[in-house]
């Protein structure tokens, strides 16, 4: 007998999620322990009774999904060829700035920092690529990436002009990552014009910032990035609500100086704030590493932001740098309202389409699923503008999953699993070994999710109006 489940409690109440159905069901404290029994391998008569009740209510049914395959797989080319969303374009591979955990620092399985830049003809090419493959689509996306892309700003321009002639009609979102040193008023009445998102990268105050994000010389960037949106502020107050700001702990930095300065700086208060840890790819250096006191006061602070959800305490207690969070908790709720009876044939949700959702050009004008994965690796290298997309090896990334068939088609969080080509990736094929390695981590963030969703439902949180009723 195979039935997938996993059971969980708060503080309050105890649980069980049935994959099958994707419900999270409130169950009382013998039931929780007849069926913890049951998951932990113990075959008792209370653990069948208590299934038997559940499933003459159409829950906790044998397990049905016989093979891991995307949904998408059938209609991949067709999604390629005809419903291209995105492209990302690398104007440059340099950059102004050498921070230590950049992963083209040298420090990780990807290439360095070089001085290739993008010629206008390669971005010519690629636009006309998402131009003939984005026929059924009235929206596209455009961003522009690099290394440091306001190095070519000239560069860029010339591409917005040339996707408006050849996309007219279309709605264009544009978006671009810098480090801000180069921003001027003038770069932000452009982006203005043009509905340019922008997105800048700050570590929070001068002496956290300045530990990683220094200058080829070795000198701290903070002073000139500040200057520049005080000086952008002044010119246009407006633009600085455009402006979202990426901040990124390390495990050396002060999570509490760093609260403060986003909570006190007038400058950047208008600016929305996204937080980021280090991302855990296989740099040299232990960048991922974090100090037990780091988590106790990013734990005190997660605490406060659900206390502030729930209206146990004032928001204005809640730090900014954990607002954008309920935006994910609201999303990951929504997908628990999609009840289905689950198909013999799944996938877990991680993978973008490649080719057609976040397809990332080079300088060189190769392509790639998107911008996170490495650009020295054949494992997820699509093909090249020249020879086009590798439908075949665009349906490999898309179908990661395979790789692990047999642990997913037994996995209890296979509905939610975000894993994706990055995490499978060891620099010469999709591994087991190293998807293996990840999943643990995936299912613990799931685990959490459940358990975060149930609390708030507790205290009468409603994520239809993202406020507290009763």
């Amino acid at each position: 007998m195979s039935i997938i489940y996993k059971t969980f409690r708060t503080p309050k109440n105890y649980y069980v999620y049935d994959r099958n159905t994707n419900s999270v069901l409130l169950i009382n404290e013998e039931e929780y322990d007849a069926l913890n029994r049951l998951e932990s391998g113990f075959d008792t008569t209370e653990s069948m009774d208590t299934i038997k009740k559940y499933q003459d209510s159409g829950y906790l049914k044998e397990n049905v999904v016989v093979e891991i395959k995307h949904p998408s797989t059938d209609l991949l080319e067709h999604h390629i060829t005809h419903r291209m969303t995105q492209i990302t374009l690398q104007v440059t591979q340099n950059c102004n700035l050498r921070c230590g955990y950049c992963v083209y620092s040298g420090d990780h399985q990807n290439r360095s920092h070089t001085n290739k830049v993008m010629t206008f003809e390669t971005a010519k090419k690629a636009i006309d690529l998402i131009a003939s493959q984005s026929l059924e689509l009235d929206e596209i996306s455009v961003a522009f990436y690099g290394g440091e892309p306001l190095l070519e700003f000239e560069l860029i321009k010339k591409c917005v002009d040339y996707i408006e002639e050849t996309l007219e009609g279309k709605n264009i979102v544009y978006a671009i990552t810098t480090n801000g040193t180069l921003l001027t008023p003038k770069l932000a009445d452009y982006f203005a014009e043009h509905n340019i998102n922008v997105t800048i990268s700050l570590d929070g105050s001068k002496n956290e910032h300045d530990v990683n994000r220094k200058f080829a010389n070795g000198k701290g960037s903070f002073d000139v990035i500040m200057s520049n949106i005080e000086k952008i502020k002044k010119h246009n107050p407006e633009f600085i609500k455009r402006i979202a700001i990426n901040t990124v702990i390390n495990p050396k930095s002060d999570y509490s100086c760093v609260k403060e300065f986003f909570e006190t700086d007038e400058i950047i208060k208008d600016a929305s704030i996204g937080l980021n840890l280090v991302d855990s790819g296989a740099g040299k250096n232990s960048y991922n590493e974090y100090a037990d006191d780091f988590w106790i006061v990013r734990r005190y602070e997660y605490f406060k932001f659900l206390l502030g959800l729930t209206k146990r305490i004032d928001k204005k207690y809640s730090t900014k740098l954990l607002r954008t969070q309920k935006n994910m908790i609201d999303h990951f709720y929504s997908t628990l309202q999609q009840r289905h009876t689950i198909s013999t044939i799944q996938h877990h949700g991680g993978p973008c389409i490649p080719g057609a959702r976040r397809l990332f050009v080079t300088v060189d004008g190769d392509l790639f699923p998107c911008e996170r994965v490495s650009e020295v690796s054949e494992t997820v290298h699509l093909g090249s503008l020249s020879t086009g997309i590798d439908v075949k090896k665009a349906e490999e990334i898309l179908n990661v999953g395979k790789v692990t068939e047999e642990e997913c088609l037994d996995c209890w969080a296979l509905l939610h699993c975000s894993m994706c080509v990055a995490q499978c990736d060891d620099g010469e094929k999709i591994c087991k070994c190293t998807k293996l390695k990840n999943c643990e981590q995936s299912k613990r963030k799931v685990l959490d999710d459940l358990m975060e969703i149930s609390a708030l439902k507790e205290f009468g949180y409603d994520f239809k109006e993202g406020a507290l009723h009763g």
